[in-house]
């Protein structure tokens, strides 16, 4: 299959200055189900979703086989990249920056906090949370991230020395469209790995919802620019 694009475009979410990863995200696929047909999705799995850069700009979302993408001219420039594998193979879709097209509208009334009805950090390692008001897939990410985010400051020695704090990935998420989202979902977070370096620091967890079996797990993870 040919490479294939469209474009795409964002809206800033609450206060934010960039576009939020599940917008880009939700581009992506909405476009690989113009490219390959919306059946793709059942089964599929979100081998890795990376945020590479902020995005200030509208987008240009392309989707090809994945196969093809390390030949991408423009693969350095991409500001998120999804790898997806299905039962018709391996695609990739990439967003590509448009600039002097800037993100102009918002969403002010966007708070991600609305998603989360509780977080519980420990004791243990093991976290819960849980989330309310999930329409679809696309909320469970955005509920999870925010999550996510308060259980990491909740358990930091020194949360005064974060900076910046970034969802990075997603790896190994496998897409339900079936999934039941009408009740309130409880979610497990498990601490996978941490890498340091220098100031900036990689936090990895693996996050899954009890209620639709062990089989659903994923892992997320967040970056961190700490003060000296």
């Amino acid at each position: 299959m040919p490479a294939w694009s469209r474009e795409a475009t964002y809206q800033y979410l609450g206060h934010r200055d960039y576009v939020h990863g599940s917008s880009m995200l939700l581009s992506m696929l909405e476009a690989l189900a113009e490219y390959a047909g919306r059946e793709v999705f059942a089964p599929a799995r979100i081998k890795m979703f990376k945020i590479i850069n902020e995005l200030t700009v509208q987008g240009l979302v392309e989707c090809l086989p994945a196969a093809q993408a390390p030949a991408h001219p423009r693969l350095a420039q991409a500001s998120a990249r999804l790898d997806l594998d299905t039962e018709k193979g391996g695609f990739t879709s990439l967003v590509l920056p448009q600039p002097g097209r800037p993100v102009s509208e918002r969403v002010a009334a966007y708070d991600a906090g609305d998603y989360v009805e509780r977080v519980e950090a420990g004791p243990g390692p093991k976290c819960r949370a849980r989330l309310t008001g999930i329409n679809d897939f696309i909320d469970l990410l955005r509920g999870v991230v925010e999550a996510n985010r308060q259980l990491i400051l909740q358990q930091s020695d020194e949360p005064q020395k974060i900076q910046k704090m970034r969802w990075a990935y997603l790896a190994d998420f496998g897409i339900l469209p079936d999934a039941d989202f009408s009740r309130a979902l409880d979610i497990e977070f498990l601490p996978k790995i941490v890498v340091a370096r220098d100031r900036n620091r990689f936090i990895v967890k693996t996050f899954r919802v009890p209620g639709w079996g062990d089989g659903f797990r994923a892992d997320m993870c967040f970056s961190q620019q700490l003060s000296p």
